[in-house]
């Protein structure tokens, strides 16, 4: 049987502090702690969070921040919960420990995309104004409308999208973004540079209510509506190629990542609380979320962490206000213990 001498050509370490560039299976004794380590290797996990201050939904294509700062704009909720929704202007931040209402959208808003992250965002599409109902369908026509978040405050961004578009969703920074698709299933899809939009190459299956990752050279697009819920493809900064299909359907689900490490969970469909994780060849199952919703808000293209909060589902209890962060799968240093 081999000894950790003869796998790593060295005695186990005896150290003041942890040592820089593990390798998985090294261990050591840091005399600090007086604790044994070892660099192991950690599954991926989703862990529950505080609630948002208000329920909302409808908030699919908002792809801002991180687990410890999230963004979550406008979208729909029941004020009380036994009303019917009402599209809302509120926008909550969220640090890591508690979440906080900020500055007010400029307009009421729903199902629009943005990206970047908390301190520098953009907001481009989407819908106000609902119409009647506890599922309000759109009241009011679609917008082109683009702003700036800088942390603190909405303005005007340099440009418009090039036509009106709800159900969207998109990739990318607050200076360099791509929206892609929207109702009613379209194809085209539009980049930024922080100053123009400019079209640029089509998806071959046309969706809405798709969730996107990655950024305006790299990015997949996972599911949608209306018949695309297992449906991947990938845009290389101009054109869309098909890549492998989702194991399970998706739907306004939450993601996070990029084109060669990403999850995707949630969404409108069955089974919506199981974790997919894509490795850039294909899709595995991975952790199991805690509430079942579809709608939310999620952030980012970390490959280390990511968040899923608000989301569609019961008008009842706190569902709507629910958080859930994610860890991905990757080298973690554990303590090593006799029990």
């Amino acid at each position: 049987m081999a000894t950790y001498y003869d796998i790593f050509g060295q005695k186990v370490q005896y150290l003041s502090s942890d040592p820089a560039n593990l390798t998985e299976g090294q261990v050591w004794y840091n005399s600090t702690s007086n604790t044994a380590k070892v660099q192991g290797y950690g599954t991926d996990s989703w862990a529950t969070g505080p609630l948002m201050g208000a329920g909302r939904y409808q908030m699919n294509g908002q792809n801002v921040g991180t687990s410890s700062s999230a963004l979550a704009i406008g979208g729909q909720g029941s004020f009380p919960e036994t009303q019917p929704a009402v599209t809302v202007s509120s926008v909550e931040e969220y640090n890591g420990s508690s979440w906080s209402e900020v500055n007010n959208f400029p307009t009421t808003l729903a199902m629009a995309g943005s990206v970047g992250i908390q301190t520098a965002a953009l907001q481009f599409g989407g819908y106000g104004k609902p119409g009647a109902g506890p599922n309000p369908a759109p009241g009011s026509p679609p917008f082109s409308v683009v702003n700036d978040y800088d942390g603190t405050s909405w303005t005007a961004a340099a440009a418009n999208l090039p036509t009106a578009v709800a159900y969207l969703t998109g990739a990318g920074t607050q200076i360099a973004a791509v929206s892609i698709g929207g109702f009613p299933a379209i194809t085209s899809c539009n980049l930024y540079n922080g100053a123009t939009w400019a079209s640029t190459g089509s998806m071959t299956t046309g969706r809405h209510n798709g969730s996107a990752v990655g950024d305006s050279t790299s990015a997949l697009i996972i599911g949608g509506a209306p018949s695309v819920f297992t449906d991947v493809e990938e845009f290389n900064g101009s054109t869309w190629t098909s890549s492998p299909n989702l194991p399970l359907a998706k739907e306004q689900a939450g993601v996070g990542g990029i084109t060669t490490n990403a999850f995707a969970s949630f969404g409108n469909q069955t089974s919506p609380t199981n974790t997919l994780l894509w490795d850039g060849t294909s899709w595995t199952a991975g952790a199991t979320a805690s509430i079942a919703r579809y709608g939310g808000t999620n952030g980012g293209s970390s490959t280390s962490e990511g968040y899923y909060a608000g989301g569609g589902g019961s008008a009842s209890g706190t569902l709507r206000q629910s958080l859930e962060t994610y860890t991905f799968a990757g080298p973690t240093t554990q303590t090593i213990t006799t029990s």
